[in-house]
């Protein structure tokens, strides 16, 4: 843990005793749990923020989503935002991530439209994938039917698991033109094999291990779907993909899979940029008041997704 913060080391090395006592007494982890889990890590250690002029709730074609804008003017014109949360498609929601929406909506001036996608194992793939791209295409006719002004820049961004949905659509949509003006991805799940050498470096330890990425995906990925042609890493990239920007967290065991995904984009031309944050593990927004530094860095970093 060499070069992380005192305290969040220090919040690491008791989540790792407490998460090896669990095991020795036969602790099996539920979907709940891992819910729960994400709602109180965020609101202990999260970004408090107070609420915007706008804040909105929105149905997509039926997909549960909310409006968050620094702006009172809504007929002013601005980006969209649309924002896929983490959870390991299983845990996470717009409500969990209140706070970091607030601030991504004050740093960008964007109209950012978080989406409630749905969960597994309740809703196995490719539900939750279904409800992104529901949302995407869905997102400024939405808008404009509650009076709320937007260009037509829209940035497709999402974190962790949401980083798998966001990448995904921007694949898909690279085969032709689309409205996708930018792609951000926040130490983003692009493998779904666990392949990469760092699933083992980081494996264990820092927060997010190897066990529960691997039962996360198999909350997913229930009926057998080939994993590697479901992993952004690996998809075949169209020539219209937008330019895309990455940012992922030294001690995070996904960090190979950013390293990977940004070399092979630019072994294909393909517009690409990839920070790698010093001093941080994965979820360091859900955990800004252990890791400010590094949390601070990755939001200037998500303010430069946007085009200006």
């Amino acid at each position: 843990m060499l070069g992380l913060p005192d305290q969040l080391t220090q919040w690491l090395r008791e989540i790792q005793r407490a998460t090896e006592l669990r095991i020795k007494a036969g602790f099996t982890v539920t979907p709940s749990d891992a819910r729960v889990a994400l709602t109180g890590l965020t609101y202990a250690f999260g970004p408090k923020q107070s609420p915007l002029p706008l804040e909105q709730p929105l149905s997509i074609d039926g997909v549960s989503c909310q409006l968050f804008a620094a702006g009172e003017n809504i007929g002013e014109a601005k980006p969209i935002m649309l924002f896929l949360h983490g959870g390991g498609h299983v845990a996470g929601s717009v409500g969990d991530y209140k706070g970091i929406l607030r601030k991504i909506a004050r740093l960008t001036d964007c109209r950012v439209v978080a989406v409630d996608y749905a969960l597994a194992p309740e809703h196995a793939y490719p539900q939750g994938l279904n409800d992104a791209r529901c949302a995407l295409q869905g997102v400024h006719q939405a808008l404009a039917k509650i009076g709320v002004a937007s260009t037509e820049e829209l940035y497709l961004v999402g974190d962790s698991a949401g980083g798998a949905l966001a990448a995904t659509l921007a694949i898909e949509s690279s085969w032709q033109e689309h409205q996708i003006s930018g792609l951000g991805l926040i130490y983003p799940s692009l493998d779904y094999t666990l392949s990469t050498p760092a699933i083992e470096t980081y494996g264990e330890g820092y927060m997010l291990t190897r066990d529960r990425v691997r039962w996360y995906f198999d909350q997913y990925l229930q009926n057998g779907e080939d994993r590697r042609a479901c992993s952004p890493l690996y998809m075949d990239v169209g020539p219209h993909l937008p330019p895309v920007s990455i940012v992922a967290a030294d001690h995070c065991p996904l960090v190979d899979e950013s390293r990977q995904w940004a070399e092979k984009l630019k072994t294909k031309n393909r517009p690409v940029r990839i920070d790698i944050v010093e001093n941080s593990i994965h979820a360091a927004l859900n955990l800004e008041k252990l890791c400010p530094k590094a949390s601070n860095t990755i939001y200037s970093l998500i303010e430069k997704m946007v085009i200006r």
